[in-house]
């Protein structure tokens, strides 16, 4: 018998306390974003010191079709619908580009598959800090 939304609705969430805490201890976790109500738009920038935003690349991770279902239904808007849903991207992991590599692998040995979703930018006035491509 296949799922249903209100069961994907009210699974139990993961924890992301093991790959935190690797991340730590490898030295390469410069910042943490658990993308909860307020989505990807309102989280994110509550990692990044003042002067910086984020540039999301959209096409880096396949958004679950659960999200899809929930957008058409409730005729969302674009901006809101990123706003409020994590589009399957539960946490946002922060590490220096020249890194990024010792951060995936050290993620990978705990048996995640992470997946690099953009780039941390200067934020440019009049700008939100975090903009989609």
């Amino acid at each position: 018998m296949g799922a249903t939304v209100a069961d994907a609705l009210l699974a139990v969430h993961r924890s992301y306390l093991k790959p935190i805490r690797a991340l730590l201890a490898a030295g390469v976790l410069r910042g943490a974003a658990h993308i909860t109500g307020g989505g990807i738009t309102e989280n994110t920038p509550r990692m990044l010191p003042k002067g910086l935003a984020v540039s999301i690349d959209t096409r880096a991770w396949r958004i679950p079709p659960l999200f899809e279902v929930l957008r058409a239904i409730g005729n969302i808007p674009l901006d809101d619908y990123r706003r409020t849903f994590n589009l399957g991207v539960g946490m946002i992991l922060a590490a220096p580009a020249r890194i990024a590599g010792k951060a995936a692998a050290t993620l990978e040995k705990l048996g995640e598959s992470p997946f690099r979703i953009g780039e941390v930018v200067a934020h440019k006035r009049g700008r939100p800090r975090v903009e989609y491509r």
